[in-house]
């Protein structure tokens, strides 16, 4: 999951100097820009249902903007059981997966991969036997 930590800059080592084309000492700041403009966060809340699920179940989540993004499901150890490459459009999403046959019955991860974010959620599967 992306996490926003804060950045301190302080002068205890270094000072903060650039020189010109004369060597003549000029200020020095650093500028981010769009860090925390919402248009470029891609955190979604993943919901899931039916969970329990047996046989599909359907991934609904918003997005503040249209990319490409992938489905993963993985069992308890980590092993790859789904991954699908979706795209997800601004907005509202709703993606039904089909759970293959082979999977057993028990508590799995649902990731969500976009370019810059991750999201996690556990969906329990019960074998469609």
């Amino acid at each position: 999951r992306y996490m926003s930590v804060p950045l301190n800059m302080n002068d205890d080592l270094l000072e903060r100097e650039a020189f010109d084309a004369d060597f003549k000492v000029k200020e020095l700041s650093l500028k981010l820009e769009n860090v925390s403009n919402p248009a470029y966060s891609t955190e979604v809340k993943l919901n899931v249902f039916p969970n329990p699920a047996q046989g599909n179940f359907t991934l609904n989540f918003n997005s503040n903007m249209s990319e490409k993004g992938y489905i993963l499901l993985t069992d308890m150890l980590g092993r790859t059981l789904v991954n699908q490459e979706i795209q997800i459009s601004k907005g509202m999403n709703n993606v039904m997966i089909d759970i293959p046959a082979n999977i057993v019955t028990g508590t799995h991860n649902l990731q969500l991969r976009t370019s810059n974010n991750f999201e996690t959620v556990k969906i329990l599967i019960e074998n469609n036997k």
